[in-house]
């Protein structure tokens, strides 16, 4: 898709549309776009500056004008100390933003970020993310932004959109998309998600009565009819599960649970809750680990988690 974007690729059927102006035809010279790289791609035998500079050469630009936009591009990336260094002297942080500004020195429209902070370690892809939403915020340039790491893709976007085999599967806001997927595939996709098989019982008005074999009836609330005999899938994080000691209240489903594996990630604990036939993920506070009962109740609310058609 940003080959498409930035002219590389032309697609099959369909035009592409930047700010409303058709890209059919046009080569990526053409285009209001720019690339950035997962590789980098600096010049080794140019310095930081020249790096920078170098989309400006086949400009109308003065020298002096060449040189004062390097020097906000820059300034922009909060590197203004070090445009005399080689890339061989950089940090893979600094390495990063010294591509950043130069694919945005010539203000583009567009900017097509392929997987851009993948070689970095995770404290430093974390930095990278919030200095790039800054960035974009404030150049108020549109980054159409590519990867494969689903916190990343929630933590950066404003719309999202996931693909697979060529298609888009859903688009809406990361919120929207994590809390209401479209699919069993988008759910499994953004997070942890357990995926309980069903079949509708009932549907009248908002209430919804499931069965679900290896676990028995319980209730949702969804606001489309569903006609009886459907089958689908109940989606359900592993934060929106309780476990209790006790019975939980009526208004709750809840299904008798043995806990069969807890992992410690700091301050939560991720349990694997055996209930009936079905392991299920939970997500507890890390204080919680006094919950060694056998004898135990998981339970989650009716407006708690999301329904799937499936047939």
């Amino acid at each position: 898709m940003l080959r498409m974007i930035g002219g590389f690729d032309f697609p099959s059927e369909g035009d592409i549309k930047i700010d409303g102006v058709p890209m059919g035809g046009k080569r990526p010279n053409e285009r209001p776009t720019n690339m950035v790289f997962q590789s980098y791609a600096l010049f080794p035998h140019l310095t930081v500056e020249e790096n920078i500079g170098y989309g400006l050469l086949n400009t109308p630009m003065s020298a002096a004008e060449r040189k004062a936009t390097v020097a906000q591009a820059l300034a922009t990336i909060q590197l203004h100390q070090i445009g005399a260094r080689f890339p061989h002297q950089l940090s893979g942080g600094q390495r990063q933003r010294v591509a950043l500004a130069r694919a945005i020195v010539r203000k583009p429209k567009v900017l097509l970020l392929d997987e851009p902070l993948g070689a970095l370690d995770r404290r430093l892809r974390e930095e990278m993310q919030t200095e790039l939403r800054a960035l974009q915020q404030s150049l108020g340039i549109t980054f159409v932004f590519v990867t494969h790491d689903q916190e990343e893709a929630m933590a950066l976007s404003d719309r999202m959109a996931i693909m697979a085999n060529g298609n888009v599967l859903q688009i809406g806001t990361p919120r929207t998309m994590y809390e209401r997927p479209a699919s069993v595939a988008v759910a499994t996709f953004l997070g942890k998600a357990n995926i309980v098989p069903c079949r509708i019982v009932s549907s009248v008005g908002k209430r919804v009565m499931l069965d679900a074999s290896g676990l028995g009836a319980f209730i949702v609330e969804d606001s489309r009819r569903w006609p009886a005999g459907t089958t689908a899938a109940l989606v359900l994080r592993p934060e929106q599960l309780t476990l209790s000691v006790g019975k939980p209240p009526e208004s709750a489903n809840s299904l008798p649970a043995k806990i069969d594996d807890r992992t410690f990630l700091g301050n939560m604990e991720r349990l694997r809750v055996q209930c009936g036939d079905h392991i299920l993920q939970v997500d507890v506070p890390a204080k919680a680990g006094a919950l060694r009962e056998d004898a135990l109740f998981l339970s989650w609310l009716p407006n708690s988690g999301t329904l799937i058609g499936t047939g």
